[in-house]
């Protein structure tokens, strides 16, 4: 079972469910990949299916030899019902719990203010995002 408290979360991958976890290496390892840091990269792109494709791939657990980033993106188009703004957010609140100490808290309590912000527009957001297998 996931914990979130440590940057864990679970989601539908591929037929089944699969944890991700952000933990330091991952969260280094999906910033190389991105090119910068999580939230600038997001602020300056936007790039939903990169970002979710890149950050299932560099968070999930056990590695597989057999998931790419093309057999996620894959999974992605074939899902059915899937909100991947939802899931973005899902995905960078386990980034943000994954980070150790007063870093970690802050990037929280920001994403708090903005989202909470947000959603006061009354939009209605599912809780588990799930991904076509």
């Amino acid at each position: 079972m996931a914990n979130s408290d440590r940057g864990e979360m679970e989601v539908h991958v591929g037929g089944q469910t699969r944890t991700l976890r952000f933990r330091s290496s991952e969260v280094m390892d999906l910033e190389k990949r991105l090119g910068s840091d999580i939230l600038a990269f997001l602020a300056r792109n936007g790039g939903q299916t990169t970002f979710i494709v890149e950050a299932i791939f560099c968070g999930l657990t056990p590695k597989s030899d057999k998931v790419t980033p093309k057999g996620i993106a894959r999974w992605l188009d074939d899902a059915e019902d899937l909100n991947r703004l939802e899931l973005q957010k899902e995905i960078v609140y386990a980034v943000a719990r994954g980070k150790p100490g007063e870093e970690g808290k802050r990037m929280v309590e920001v994403l708090d203010e903005h989202f909470n912000k947000n959603e006061d527009d009354g939009d209605e957001k599912p809780k588990n995002p799930t991904l076509g297998g």
